[in-house]
């Protein structure tokens, strides 16, 4: 009997140790399946039987590319079939036949992440709307306030693209601000680095909105009370707002779709990369949401 048979063996023993489940038995089946389509190929690419004196780290490389090139598999199931060879490596080492499995050290396929849709037009006016109907249901000065702060914020995060912990701690004369244009000093921002946001139009009307309720206060997004505002402030206000509107967001999402909305309009990744903060452009475009639409948008220019 050839080793992989005794490895087969071996793993149906084990499946009736696990009181011969469902799930142990179909993985048992999924593994005799894959290393009997890997011993196939094995043998007409070599011409010789695999096993545990003929398989190299080298023979499961080329099987690797053989699925991806030939047979265009998907990652997952390429991943999956090179964890069955693995293991059939782990249970040489487990019995003593091998000292080592080399076939642990041959890498997965990478799957290219194509991320869930960012937050469209549609998703933030429904924010917006519930962000409204909070100030007109508000009934004290207090809440009335706060509705109105966590409008602002959530336009001004919008379009600045801040960290919502820079934005509790900007202050008043972080901000420069004219009719026409305007600009946010961000100090002490993530890795202890300043940067300069300039303002657009709407991160201007948001700033003045809150300039014309807020109290004296050291702290520009402050309290009612004129002391600083807390990051879990925040987060819990928009989650309770997210529940309300239906749609998932967090202050973190603002400062994605400001980074995707900045480069799907064809803005140089430098400049995006200045306005979030980031020390490297590889960071800045993880924020960019791609989405399958998107691709087949780009390969739609071809038809």
């Amino acid at each position: 009997m050839s080793s992989i048979e005794n490895w087969f063996a071996y793993l149906e023993e084990r499946a009736l140790d696990q009181t011969g489940s469902v799930q142990s038995r179909h993985s048992v089946l999924a593994y005799q399946r894959d290393m009997r389509l890997f011993a196939k190929w094995f043998a007409q690419t070599n011409g010789e039987d695999v096993g545990a004196n003929t398989l190299t780290a080298t023979d499961v490389s080329l099987y690797k590319q053989h699925l991806q090139t030939v047979q265009q598999q998907q990652a997952a199931t390429i991943n999956r079939k090179l964890v069955t060879i693995s293991q059939y490596g782990a249970w040489l080492v487990a019995t003593g036949v091998w000292i080592s499995n080399p076939l642990a050290d041959v890498s997965r396929v990478k799957k290219t992440k194509v991320a869930k849709p960012t937050l469209k037009r549609k998703d933030v006016n429904r924010i917006f709307r519930e962000l409204e109907k909070q100030i007109l249901s508000a009934n004290t000065p207090k809440r009335v306030y706060r509705a109105k702060l966590m409008a602002c914020a959530f336009k001004f995060l919008g379009y600045t693209g801040l960290r919502i912990s820079e934005l509790v701690a900007l202050q008043p004369t972080h901000i420069q601000m004219s009719e026409k244009k305007g600009v946010v000093f961000v100090r002490s921002g993530k890795g202890d680095k300043d940067r300069d946001v300039p303002l657009n139009r709407e991160a201007r009307a948001a700033l003045r909105g809150l300039l014309e309720i807020r109290p004296e206060s050291d702290w520009l997004f402050c309290k009612a009370d004129g002391s600083q505002s807390s990051v879990r402030m925040f987060q819990n206000a928009f989650g309770e707002i997210s529940q309300r509107s239906g749609v998932k967001f967090t202050p973190h999402t603002l400062r994605a779709y400001l980074i995707t909305q900045l480069n799907n309009a064809g803005q140089p990744l430098k400049h995006i990369q200045n306005i979030a903060g980031h020390a490297r452009p590889e960071t800045t475009l993880s924020y960019v949401m791609v989405t399958e639409q998107d691709l087949e948008n780009t390969m739609a220019v071809l038809d």
